[in-house]
């Protein structure tokens, strides 16, 4: 799919009352794929299940994902399996959790360490 089909799928999901689970795993997305993602999370009311493991996103994706991740109500489980998420990553992460919402977030593979552990605890 890559960013511009993102782009063109997140466009539809803004207005999706149906799909509840969207898998978009090794697709290139990147830092630009998670703003896209980011901005249809805003919109969205039926996606409680996103995937989106190995698409090489840095921190700073990771930190668009969560923006848009608090203005929804609705996802509720995160797979983000075999991404390298550094410790920044994991503490942008870290901002779901306080929010209460997600009900399961896999990140095996990742490894994120004991200082990615500490920092999503904090």
């Amino acid at each position: 799919a890559g960013v511009e089909g993102c782009a063109a799928l997140a466009e539809s999901l803004k207005v999706n009352e149906t799909l509840t689970e969207l898998n978009l795993s090794s697709n290139g997305l990147g830092d630009e794929g998670c703003e896209i993602l980011a901005e249809m999370l805003k919109y969205n009311t039926a996606l409680t299940d996103l995937k989106i493991s190995r698409n090489a996103i840095s921190a700073a994706g990771y930190q668009k994902l969560v923006d848009g991740f608090k203005h929804n109500k609705t996802l509720a489980h995160l797979k983000l399996t075999g991404s390298q998420i550094c410790v920044l990553g994991c503490k942008a992460l870290a901002e779901i959790f306080r929010l209460g919402r997600l009900r399961s977030m896999n990140m095996s593979g990742d490894r994120i360490g004991d200082d990615g552990c500490k920092a999503l605890g904090e």
